[in-house]
């Protein structure tokens, strides 16, 4: 197996060149020339090599560790404007790391700090930099992904063998913590081949449905003929079949009856309050903080708005949310809906809530890709007061 680059820290000469080049001469021919490896010639640098960016170099208040990928991004990505309202972006561009920018960038466009030619310049030069890079930076599939090890067999011969009773009596548990521990073993294993980035970049694939199913196991498989009349593995073809071509129908159904049932729900008119004495009681957390900006809590028996620049001071917070579950205006009013739909511009929300139907059809239609059935446990104690 081929080990993962190792970075380098880029030389004072090389320093000075990434400094020297400006946003105007990134070109794909100066792309190759930073980070292609061709027949006759090896590139300058290699994306992750690190180097540190002096205070005020580049959008940059502090000095900071950064690396030649990230710094040309910056150049080429990040306008002078945008520069000033974010600041030089040294987070990993990995699936969450874009997906996070995206969301500033909605936000500075939702808050008219940017235009939408702004926004759609940001987009446009993204994808760019992205798919030109792609065919020279992008890590290639190898059989070593594909295939397991020889400790992956032999734990996988062990773990079955020991499990054998409960196996046979069909104990989905025990199934899934045998396929929980192969993938782990398989993850720690296989950390230093190269193309371990293709999952590990959070931009595409599954590591626990792509490498589990060509590698580890088929797993526990989702019924839906009879399964005495097809063999299991051949019903998984028909599982996904079915989601395309039947299950979609099911989001489709219930998009024409959500839209039906909530098609007069208005918001009331910009600063409007129905001043309902209730709330919801919420923890902020990370993983919701996306959700709740732009919506309103209840502070001292004021309404106060959750902005992108306070929402991390509420982070572990129990916080009183107003919401439209608990709305009693004839119409939906400011305080509960929060503002987002005003900014942008939806007066009907009620025709909005057919992206619960929406929703429901892309999840069939994901099963098609990946038919991975996963297990959780819950205690009951955490859901009730």
């Amino acid at each position: 197996m081929d080990a993962v680059y190792k970075p380098r820290k880029v030389t004072e000469v090389n320093r000075k060149f990434l400094f020297s080049i400006t946003s105007a001469e990134i070109t794909l021919e100066l792309l190759v020339k930073l980070f292609a490896y061709t027949v006759k010639t090896e590139p300058i640098f290699q994306p992750n090599d690190f180097f540190t960016l002096p205070k005020g170099t580049l959008y940059n208040t502090d000095d900071l560790e950064t690396t030649a990928g990230r710094y040309i991004f910056n150049k080429f990505v990040i306008t002078e404007k945008l520069g000033g309202l974010l600041g030089y972006q040294n987070d990993a561009l990995n699936g969450n790391g874009l997906g996070s920018l995206d969301t500033t960038m909605s936000n500075l466009l939702l808050s008219d700090d940017i235009t939408v030619e702004d926004f759609t310049q940001y987009i446009d030069k993204m994808q760019w930099l992205g798919f030109a890079t792609s065919k020279f930076i992008n890590a290639s599939l190898t059989t070593d992904l594909m295939t397991p090890t020889q400790n992956i067999r032999d734990l996988k011969a062990k773990l079955l063998d020991d499990n054998r009773e409960k196996i046979e009596a069909k104990d989905i548990s025990t199934i899934s913590s045998i396929e929980n521990q192969l993938l782990s073993a398989a993850k720690n294993e296989l950390s230093q081949l190269p193309d371990m980035e293709i999952y590990n970049s959070g931009s595409r694939g599954s590591f626990d449905n792509n490498y589990k199913q060509t590698a580890i196991a088929r797993g526990v498989i989702r019924s839906v003929s009879n399964p005495d009349e097809i063999y299991k593995y051949a019903d998984l073809l028909t599982s996904a079949s079915y989601s395309r071509a039947l299950g979609t129908r099911t989001g489709g159904y219930e998009a024409k009856k959500i839209s039906s049932a909530f098609q007069n729900i208005v918001f009331d008119e910009k600063g409007s309050d129905c001043r309902t004495k209730l709330s919801i009681p919420l923890k902020i957390t990370k993983a919701n903080t996306e959700l709740l900006t732009n919506r309103y809590i209840m502070v001292s028996g004021k309404p106060k708005l959750i902005t992108p620049e306070n929402i991390d001071s509420y982070i572990g917070k129990v916080v009183q949310l107003r919401s439209p579950m608990i709305c009693n205006g004839e119409k939906m009013c400011n305080i509960c809906a929060g503002e987002l739909y005003y900014q942008m511009g939806i007066e009907n929300v009620g025709l909005v809530s057919n992206i619960v139907g929406s929703s429901m059809t892309t999840l069939e239609l994901k099963r098609f890709h990946n038919s991975t059935i996963k297990l959780n446990e819950i205690n009951i104690d955490d859901y009730i007061d």
